[in-house]
């Protein structure tokens, strides 16, 4: 599992009850600057995150049927709590007669993700039919005309990958900048070239990694939303710790506060140590206000 510390059993125990019966570290939603994002994610239990406008999943650690219309799933590394439900997703796709989904992946995991899937079809006796796309650190795939993902190197215990997402926008051209509407409209009709398209990273995704994984990449630091990991929240497991797993502690977000350029900070993959409370006083306590006003958890 990804988070590889001990905690006492009773207080685990209470929390699987818990998110069991859905009344912590349950499916949230979250609005992002006018595109939701909705899903779980809870340090080496599961994570899956959805973004519905995108038809797209980041991680399929736990699959229900909600997650079905999401077309394009990215798998930032084969941890059972971020991969386990991979064939889930697939077998319900066909059971509701979708079409097969992508897989994207590093490729590093390709042969071991085809040799999985190869059990399960024969213990199911379904085609589980998917396309597993590998994909590295710094290749393109578009996911249609105005949608691309990009993969990043991250830092994690074992082979991981980050993602940004980009969408293609039009700007207008500085020539043209304040001029009336009604002036750009007759522009724009007699065959004038009056935009240019840009890319704009909409999402980064750090998946599980330690904090140079971030900060190694500017792209992810100042994407309008980054969705990064921070399973380690106080002194209950310090930063050494944290780091020897492959992971975020809270006081490396504060050290690091300044080169947080997002518009929007999530906050995923808490242990279960905390719950929402608890990680909410923490964060309030450690990191600067500028930083919490643009911090949510999930």
């Amino acid at each position: 599992m990804a988070e590889h510390t001990s905690c006492c059993h009773g207080q685990v125990g209470q929390r699987l009850r818990l998110i069991a019966m859905g009344t912590e570290h349950g499916n949230s939603s979250i609005d992002l600057g006018g595109m939701s994002m909705r899903g779980i994610s809870t340090g080496g239990i599961r994570t899956c995150l959805e973004l519905p406008s995108w038809k797209l999943l980041v991680d399929v650690g736990a699959v229900d049927y909600h997650q079905v219309p999401a077309n394009t799933v990215l798998i930032t590394h084969g941890h059972l709590d971020h991969l386990g439900g991979i064939a889930n997703h697939i077998a319900l796709r066909e059971l509701m007669g979708q079409k097969p989904g992508r897989y994207i992946l590093p490729p590093e995991i390709l042969a071991d993700v085809e040799d999985l899937l190869a059990v399960w079809r024969r213990l199911d006796k379904a085609p589980l039919q998917a396309e597993l796309i590998p994909l590295a650190p710094g290749e393109v795939l578009e996911l249609d005309r105005s949608k691309q993902v990009v993969p990043f190197a991250v830092d994690h215990r074992v082979v991981s990958q980050g993602y940004l997402l980009y969408s293609r926008i039009s700007k207008l051209l500085p020539v043209f900048e304040g001029l009336p509407g009604d002036d750009l409209a007759r522009l724009r009709k007699s065959g004038q070239e009056i935009t240019f398209e840009v890319n704009r990273v909409e999402f980064a995704f750090s998946g599980d990694t330690r904090i140079e994984g971030l900060l190694d990449n500017k792209k992810a630091l100042t994407a309008k939303r980054l969705v990064m990991e921070a399973t380690f929240l106080d002194e209950r497991v310090g930063v050494e710790k944290a780091r020897s797993v492959g992971h975020i502690h809270l006081d490396e977000i504060r050290e690091h506060a300044d080169a947080f350029e997002c518009e929007h900070l999530v906050l995923t993959h808490l242990s279960l140590r905390y719950d929402r409370r608890q990680a909410w006083d923490l964060i309030r306590k450690v990191l600067p206000a500028d930083l919490i006003d643009r911090t949510v958890i999930l």
